[in-house]
């Protein structure tokens, strides 16, 4: 939390918790118009109430644009990024440049990474209504942001892609209208044009094609838990299918260089090169070791031991199949499984049809 005096952190906690005399005192204190504490501190008073808010919802690692940069992170308060998109049009533009950012850019880009870090951000700040708060405070911003030239004043896209990926993720039949009457008020401006852009992408993205509800788990400490069972129901086979979502995989730099070791070695010794299979070595011969991150995808297992378990190790999945006599058969998929991406997994076991394995993107 950056050092803030107890009075302005008070009155930003007041306004997150939806205390509207609150934020409008602090929409007034960062444009200028309204004093708080001396004259010399108020140029750093936008920074400060800024950087409480990003630090209220979570914090950011880098406002660099870049999803490589941020690792995926669940924000803490849905209700700080509604007073972040509040206060955009009421905070200093002036000052933008390659090496400084304005108080208003460097909100915007925070909300912008907070939003691209995970699927659990959006769907909080979709819940909280923050796209209606962002296309209000985008209408006021452009508003503002006209000129004879047609010249930008202030760099708008940050803001543009905080509403597409917003929308992305969730867009109701409000939101659409509520997006074409800010369209249609900015008809003859250049922000028109980029609002369609941004429309047509949040529409047309991975995500809008994705499922309606969703379950988010971390193939730990959470999950879906069935009633327990004495014995192994499924005696003739069983199917399993659902769509998964990951997020990142944890550890990736200690897996990786690990398994790329493993892999190099397991190629010299059969004489082959085959990255695929290289792969599945690795993860092989990582598999069970008990050093490494590796989240649960289902585990179906009864008290006499028997049943199935899928996990992942690094990219690669892994499934391990129990017996009656406690020994357990392990069988590596070489598919490479990709974060950032919607698959639909389905795996089936049978008395006579083995085990099979097919994924869709």
């Amino acid at each position: 939390m950056p050092n803030v005096s107890p009075e302005l952190l008070h009155l930003v906690d007041s306004a997150i918790m939806g205390k509207t005399e609150s934020l409008n005192k602090l929409k007034n204190i960062v444009a200028g118009s309204d004093t708080f504490g001396s004259e010399e501190d108020m140029d750093s008073i936008p920074f400060l109430v800024v950087d409480s808010l990003i630090a209220t919802m979570g914090g950011v690692e880098s406002f660099e644009e870049d999803d490589d940069i941020n690792p995926p992170s669940v924000m803490l308060n849905s209700r700080a990024a509604i007073v972040a998109g509040e206060l955009i049009p009421w905070l200093p533009w002036q000052g933008d440049s390659h090496i400084v950012m304005s108080s208003r850019t460097r909100m915007v880009r925070g909300l912008l990474v907070i939003l691209r870090a995970c699927t659990r951000n959006r769907a909080m700040c979709s819940m909280a209504g923050l796209l209606q708060v962002l296309l209000r405070s985008a209408e006021n911003v452009f508003a503002q942001d006209v000129d004879p030239k047609m010249h930008m004043k202030w760099d708008e896209s940050p803001l543009c892609y905080c509403i597409q990926h917003l929308a992305g993720h969730s867009l109701s039949v409000i939101d659409l209208h509520r997006w074409f009457q800010v369209i249609s008020r900015t008809l003859t401006t250049i922000w028109a044009p980029r609002l369609m852009l941004a429309l047509e992408k949040a529409v047309s993205g991975r995500e809008s094609r994705g499922p309606a509800c969703t379950f988010e788990f971390d193939g730990e400490s959470s999950g879906l838990l069935g009633p327990g069972e004495s014995r192994w129901p499924f005696t003739n086979g069983f199917a399993f299918a659902t769509w998964i979502y990951i997020e990142c995989f944890a550890d990736t730099l200690n897996t990786a260089t690990a398994a790329a070791a493993i892999a190099a070695a397991a190629a010299a010794k059969s004489g082959k090169s085959s990255a695929m299979s290289s792969a599945a070595a690795a993860a092989s011969a990582l598999a069970g070791q008990g050093t490494a991150h590796m989240p649960c995808l289902f585990s179906f297992l009864s008290a006499d031991n028997k049943g199935i378990e899928a996990y992942f190790h690094a990219q690669f999945l892994v499934v391990e199949s129990g017996s009656v006599k406690g020994k357990k058969v392990s069988l590596h998929f070489t598919h490479a499984f990709k974060t950032s991406m919607l698959v639909f997994y389905w795996i089936g076991t049978g008395m006579q049809a083995g085990t099979s394995w097919e994924s869709r993107e």
